[in-house]
C-alpha cells in the first residue's frame, strides 16, 4: 500500500509480513526509490491486511492492522518520525481484511473488518475481503464483501448511522479473494471488480447507481 506517512509530499510503502510480528515501512525518496524497510511491531503474529487513515484526528496518518491467526487488531499511531504508541483490540475470528470510512457521517473514521470464519459482517459465507463506497448515490457509505467459499459478492447499503441493510448477493467466479470499486465504464456510477482465486479470472459487476449491479 502507498501512503504519505511522513507528510513530506512523498509517497511511502507499507507491507504486511505474514508469519511475523511486524509490518514494514519503506520511506519514499520522491524519485521512485525507497529507503530500506523499517519494521514496526504489531504485537501479534501474521499481520495479513492493513488500512491507513487519520482515525484520531491529529492530522497524522495511523495504520490499522489485522492478524488472521490471533484475531488481533493493532493500531500503531503516526508521528512525524514514523509510527508509535500502539493500541490493541480483538477483531474476533480469523480477520482477513480491514478498511476504514466515516460510516455514520460524524466526521470520524470507523473500522470495518471481514472475519473469515465468523460471518459476523452479516454476509452469506466466509467474508474474505471488504471495500466501501457510495453505491446508490445517497452520500452514505455502503459495504461490498467478497465471500470466498460461497462464490458470491454481498452488498450492504448503509443507513448513514453506522447500521446497514440486509445483504443483496451477486454471483462471482470461483473463490473471490480481492475486490475494488471504481467507475469502469464512465457512467458516473460505481462498479465492482472481483479477482477470483480459483477461477483465474476477474468478474466485473456494473453498477446501476441505486445499489444494485448487473450480472
Amino acid at each position: 500500500m502507498e501512503r504519505e506517512l511522513l507528510q513530506n509530499n512523498r509517497l511511502d510503502l507499507l507491507a504486511t509480513n505474514k508469519g511475523t510480528y511486524n509490518i514494514a515501512v519503506l520511506i519514499g525518496d520522491g524519485n521512485g526509490t525507497f529507503a530500506n524497510p523499517k519494521m514496526y511491531s504489531t504485537g501479534a503474529t501474521s499481520p495479513i491486511s492493513l488500512a491507513v487513515g487519520d482515525i484520531n484526528k491529529d492530522s497524522r496518518l495511523n495504520v490499522i492492522v489485522v492478524s488472521n491467526d490471533t484475531g488481533a487488531l493493532n493500531i500503531p499511531f503516526g508521528s512525524f518520525e514514523g509510527l508509535e504508541n500502539q493500541v490493541n483490540y480483538s477483531a474476533d475470528s480469523s480477520p482477513y481484511a480491514v478498511t476504514i470510512g466515516d460510516l455514520n457521517n460524524d466526521g470520524t473514521l470507523g473500522i470495518i473488518i471481514a472475519n473469515d470464519n465468523s460471518n459476523d459482517i452479516l454476509t452469506s459465507s466466509n467474508p474474505y475481503v471488504v471495500a466501501i463506497g457510495d453505491l446508490n448515490n445517497d452520500t452514505r457509505l455502503d459495504i461490498v464483501v467478497a465471500n470466498y467459499h460461497s462464490d458470491a459478492l454481498s452488498v450492504l447499503l448503509g443507513h448513514g448511522n453506522g447500521s446497514f441493510a440486509d445483504e443483496n448477493r451477486y454471483d462471482t467466479g470461483f473463490m473471490p479473494a480481492s475486490i475494488a470499486n471504481g467507475d469502469f465504464n464512465n457512467d458516473t456510477r460505481l462498479d465492482t471488480a472481483v479477482a477470483n482465486c480459483s477461477g483465474h479470472d476477474v468478474s466485473v459487476l456494473l453498477g446501476y447507481g441505486n445499489g444494485s449491479f448487473a450480472n
